[in-house]
């Protein structure tokens, strides 16, 4: 059982690690800025959001 429950889901590539990391495109900004603008400030200090979320940080 623990096999099957380890072999779960597929093995990511280098560049989606680094995605999920904030890797690519990650705006780091205050979290209290980050939530002004809409988005949705992440514990490693990225914020996620839209392209007007971008646009009002000034990315």
């Amino acid at each position: 059982m623990k096999k099957q429950i380890l072999n779960i889901g597929n093995t990511l590539s280098k560049g989606e690690l680094k995605e999920i990391q904030g890797g690519r495109g990650c705006p780091q900004v205050d979290p209290q800025e980050c939530s002004t603008c809409g988005g949705f400030p992440t514990p490693n200090g990225c914020c996620l959001g839209d392209a007007a979320v971008w646009f009002c940080l000034g990315n």
